[in-house]
């Protein structure tokens, strides 16, 4: 249930929500960086670090509910020993949207690179992304995975 009334809850904000600015959308795609950079150098330390430091921290990934910053981070190092893990944002096609003076949304595709060097593969997720800025400046409080299906 708690999980429905996110989902509402960022599809009313994003029916109601203007575009970003362009201060707003310049500093949640930097933030965004800074995350998938960590991902593609496999540096855990500074993965948690642009994560909001909160229980309800929210992942949801292949129909999982990961709750909190900890649990992200070990859900992930499992995946990251794999040979290959790289995460390939389509930044061009990226779209934030304010929600509040201190919450915006980002949503776009990704190409997640992953498998054994005598099988890869490369998948197309979309990627939403729920920001929340605090004193440290811009983290991530809630990030939604889900396949690409055009």
């Amino acid at each position: 249930m708690r999980r429905i009334g996110m989902i509402l809850w960022v599809a009313l904000g994003l029916l109601t929500a203007a575009p970003a600015q362009a201060d707003t959308r310049s500093e949640i795609l930097a933030t965004y960086g800074q995350f998938a950079a960590a991902q593609n150098a496999r540096d855990l330390v500074r993965i948690k670090e642009v994560l909001l430091d909160s229980s309800d921290f929210l992942w949801v990934s292949d129909g999982k509910s990961v709750w909190g910053r900890d649990a992200l981070i070990a859900r992930m190092s499992s995946f990251q020993s794999l040979d290959i893990w790289r995460v390939e944002p389509l930044l061009d096609r990226a779209r934030v949207v304010d929600v509040a003076p201190d919450v915006a949304y980002l949503h776009m595709p990704l190409d997640l690179h992953l498998g054994t060097k005598s099988a890869p593969s490369v998948t197309r997720f979309l990627v939403s992304i729920l920001f929340r800025k605090t004193a440290e400046g811009w983290r991530i409080a809630a990030l939604f995975t889900t396949l690409d299906n055009p």
